[in-house]
């Protein structure tokens, strides 16, 4: 077991929990897609409505089979166009297909019915996006719980140890232990006694002075 402050100590490697949470949303793979004309008015029935699979690739109607549409996301909350009211703001984009290859790709948003993200003048089509869901078995959950592990390697305590006893050792000298000098000159049976010291000057005359009559 991994548990807060309670890591996993395995072959000098820990391994700890280092953060968790509940994921945004959940992995949505089918969307409801009106499709429409371009500048005609609300009234009139949408040319089709699909029911949308991730990846799948459907016909519209009206265009001698050339026209084609594929949902190639589906996001929860878009964040890239959140919604003003700060509620989540689903989203799809769909790559729109004429002669089997892309030439288009739009953003539709449940929340913007008349927003499509970008604009296509040569576009004849728009879409609207009525719901998004899950699939599968997955249907109806809200989310998952995750956690973050982190690994640290442990180099182990010997050497910590011996670390921080270098360490001790290397304050101990800097304020403790400083370089001197004493130079003894002999010139004509007289001795000149000079030295220096980077610091503590005062304390080195007195030892200074205490050699020359010791």
């Amino acid at each position: 077991d991994i548990r807060v402050n309670k890591p996993l100590m395995l072959d000098n490697f820990t391994i700890h929990q280092s953060s968790y949470g509940i994921s945004e949303h959940r992995n949505y793979d089918t969307a409801r897609v009106e499709v429409r004309l371009k500048d005609v008015p609300e009234t009139i029935p949408p040319v089709i409505t699909l029911d949308m699979i991730l990846g799948e690739e459907y016909t519209i109607p009206g265009f001698n089979d050339s026209l084609k549409v594929r949902l190639a996301e589906v996001h929860g909350n878009f964040k890239k166009a959140a919604s003003i009211s700060g509620e989540e703001n689903p989203a799809v984009r769909i790559d729109v297909m004429t002669f089997e290859q892309k030439r288009w790709s739009i953003y539709a948003f449940k929340n913007f019915p008349g927003l499509n993200m970008p604009m296509h003048d040569d576009l004849r089509v728009v879409f609207a996006l009525l719901d998004i869901s899950v699939s599968g078995s997955e249907k109806g959950e809200e989310g998952a719980y995750y956690t973050v592990l982190g690994v640290v390697r442990d180099r182990g305590i010997p050497a910590i140890v011996a670390g921080a006893i270098c360490m001790m050792l290397g304050l101990f000298l800097s304020f403790y232990v400083w370089p001197r000098r004493v130079w003894v000159l002999e010139e004509n049976g007289t001795i000149h006694i000079g030295g220096t010291a980077k610091r503590a000057q005062e304390l080195f005359r007195v030892f200074v002075k205490k050699t020359v009559k010791s």
